[in-house]
Formats: C-alpha cells, structure tokens, sequence
C-alpha cells in the first residue's frame, strides 16, 4: 500500500486505498445503528444500515464481525436482554471499521430483583405487584409480590390507589430503600386482590420484613417522641414511623 487518502462527499464519507498497481479501493462506511446503544425499559427492535451495494455482518456475542458471522437480512434485530451489537459493512471484498453498540435492557422480573440490582437508571418491574398501603398524601405507597415488598415514592404522580389495586409495569430507579417511580402503569382492569396479611410477633420481625405488610396482635401503643410511635407485646418493642401510622 501506497498511500490512503480521505474523499468526503455531501452524501457520505468513503476512504480509498491506492494499491501499489495505482489500483483505488474504497473502504466502505462503518454500519449504522438505529435506534443507538443505551438504556431502555422495553424489547428494542434494532435495524443495521450501511451505504449502497455492502452487505452487512454482525455479532451478539462479542465477538468482532467477520464475512463468516451473521450476515443481516434487513430484518430487524430484537434485542429483549442486554446485548452487545458489533457489525461490519463489506463492498466489493473490502471490509469496513467495526460498529458497536450496547443495548442495556433494564427489565426485572419482581420486586426482590429490582431491590438487589439497585438500578440507578431506569428499571421496569415486568411482574404485577398488590398494592397494600398508602399515605394520606398519595406520595408515598407500599407494594408487594410473592418475591419482596418496597416503598414506592410517587409524589410526582399524585395518583390515588387502594389496597389490593394491582400494578403492572412499574418504572423508577432505586436509593434508599425506596423506588423512586418515573412512570406509574394504570391500575389493572381487574377486581382488587387483597394481600394476606402475615402475623407476626415483634420479635419475629426482622430487615427481611423491610415495607412487608405485617400484622401484630396484643400490642400496648407507648406513646409518641418525635416521628416515632413505640409499641409493645412480650416478645420486644418496636418503633415505627408516627407519620405512616392509619
């Protein structure tokens, strides 16, 4: 090889080679993505370009693309799980720089995953959840599954709901102990299914039952300091949040 030089048009961008024959290559573009890499809370339906005449190779797997991997039908690629996306435009032989994309598909199953993921972006719960309680200001709710329970703060939603309400698809991120819900799914359109409420005693409780609805028999109520309201039986005593308390 001799010499490689750069030829830019209104329409594209195309490096030559000149072969030591004065021969001229062209290199073809680097393939194109749509939509790009990123963040997403649902299955993404991707679709590879690349300039006329090329075809297209590419890979799910890591791997750097060659004439021997996937060669793209024009169909497009779902991606459902976090997938890397490597592809490489091939015209006349010649093959091109290799594109790369990373779709992170931010879907969990139930509340316990959400919790141990701990997203800082968004994240969609995909299960449905029972709604168990409520605060008078309709910002904060509690929730459950078969799996976990959470506090959701919804303050910016200032959405009503009732315990038993189902919800699917909630979207929010994690800090705190708390989701932080950047989208709220309707209620679904079914008759409300009331949560069974666990009996416990005090001294049975313990971080697992962290926002779990819970019911405690035969307690003495030991007045309130501060935020906090005391409660007895004779296993032990526990504080709760004297503002939550219905």
């Amino acid at each position: 090889i001799q010499k490689i030089s750069v030829t830019t048009t209104s329409t594209s961008s195309s490096a030559y080679i000149s072969t030591c024959d004065g021969e001229e290559v062209i290199i073809p573009n680097a393939p194109t993505f749509n939509p790009i890499g990123g963040d997403f809370t649902e299955t993404q339906s991707i679709e590879i370009s690349a300039e006329d005449g090329a075809s297209i190779y590419y890979t799910l797997n890591g791997d750097e693309p060659t004439i021997t991997s996937t060669l793209y039908d024009n169909t497009a690629i779902e991606i459902s799980e976090t997938k890397t996306i490597k592809a490489i435009a091939v015209l006349n032989g010649v093959k091109s720089s290799v594109s790369e994309a990373e779709y992170r598909i931010n879907i969990v199953d139930d509340i316990a995953t959400f919790i141990t993921k701990a997203p800082t972006v968004e994240t969609k719960i995909l299960g449905t959840v029972t709604v168990v309680a409520q605060d008078q200001w309709k910002q904060r709710t509690w929730i459950q599954d078969a799996n976990g329970s959470a506090m959701i703060d919804n303050s910016s939603k200032d959405v009503e709901l009732t315990f038993g309400d189902q919800l699917k698809g909630i979207v929010g991120t994690f800090s705190s102990n708390n989701i932080n819900v950047t989208s709220l799914p309707e209620k679904e359109a079914t008759t409300a299914i009331p949560t069974t409420k666990e009996t416990k005693t005090i001294g049975e409780i313990t971080t697992n039952d962290l926002h779990r609805y819970i019911r405690i028999e035969n307690v003495t109520f030991g007045g309130v300091s501060g935020t906090y309201a005391t409660f007895t039986d004779e296993s032990g005593s526990i504080e709760t949040y004297e503002s939550y308390l219905q």
